[in-house]
């Protein structure tokens, strides 16, 4: 029975000594190191669960609906690289950099009417979808540069087939502040809304413009339209300027307004544009509609 119990010491010390050590100077680890020693003996031998103490991860309380964060969607931003779309764009296939994300050309295409010196066509934003021709793979492509200062926006729409993307249609003139909203009419075509805004030296002219694209072409109609006086002196005419538009869901957007009149207390303020999707077109409500009659019927105050 001696002999047996000196085996035992002798066999076990060195760990006893091992774990007196690791206790005495790295006390954290020995302390993980014994809760997995514990879960490893009540999982091999239930019934000891009764013996041993083993720490548990406290219970979460569930958050509560009001108090939860809200979930962000992201866009469903297309991305084209070069190697898919750089020939249908540019007029020429890539040679370098096919794996990098299309950013335009650094040069003007042949087929663009290039009336300006600037050699940059530029991505400025892109939509998929079906806009020809229902059930193919389609692309709206808007780009900048190569053109007019003050109007420089290309539209190309592209259509992907066995050979890949290749350029359908094109026009030109077309500009946008930003990546302009998408919407869908009653038979499924896009319908883009935005700003756009060009300077002169006594003014800056803004309109809000829709834009439809289909298989009958490109029509655009402008929404509502402003004028800021640059000068210092106050003039006739009313000075508004107003945000790009936000877009409220598949059938409604706002933009808020600002105005400033000459006729002291008459319209100054700021505004929301509120313009709802109807029959297939953008109409302003009730009283966006007033407003606009009274900003219209302004000049005619005296």
């Amino acid at each position: 029975m001696k002999k047996l119990i000196l085996f035992l010491i002798i066999l076990f010390l060195p760990s006893i000594l091992a774990g007196l050590v690791l206790y005495r100077y790295y006390p954290s680890d020995s302390k993980n190191l014994i809760e997995i020693l514990k879960v490893k003996i009540v999982k091999q031998y239930p019934p000891l669960e009764m013996y041993i103490q083993i720490e548990r991860p406290p219970i979460k309380k569930p958050i509560s609906i009001e108090n939860s964060p809200k979930r962000v969607t992201l866009p469903n931003v297309p991305i084209f690289l070069n190697s898919d779309i750089y020939e249908a764009v540019c007029g020429e296939i890539p040679r370098i950099n096919l794996s990098q994300t299309f950013s335009g050309c650094a040069y003007c295409p042949k087929y663009l009417a290039k009336v300006t010196n600037d050699n940059n066509f530029r991505y400025f934003s892109s939509v998929r979808g079906s806009f020809l021709r229902k059930g193919e793979e389609e692309a709206v492509i808007f780009m900048k540069g190569c053109g007019r200062s003050d109007d420089n926006g290309s539209v190309l729409i592209v259509r992907k087939g066995f050979g890949g993307w290749r350029r359908e249609q094109l026009f030109q003139n077309i500009l946008f502040d930003s990546p302009p909203l998408e919407f869908k009419d009653e038979d499924g075509f896009f319908i883009f809304v935005g700003k756009r805004t060009k300077s002169t030296q006594v003014d800056v002219h803004s309109e809000l413009i829709s834009v439809r694209i289909n298989k009958n072409g490109m029509s655009e109609k402008i929404l509502f339209s402003s004028v800021l006086d640059t000068g210092e002196r106050c003039t006739e005419m009313l000075q508004i300027s107003f945000e790009n538009p936000l877009k409220k869901n598949s059938k409604q957007f706002d933009s808020q307004i600002e105005i400033l009149s000459c006729k002291k207390g008459f319209l100054s303020g700021s505004y929301i544009l509120h313009f709802n999707l109807n029959e297939n077109d953008f109409k302003p409500n009730f009283e966006t509609s007033k407003l606009m009659t009274r900003i219209e019927k302004y000049g005619e105050l005296k």
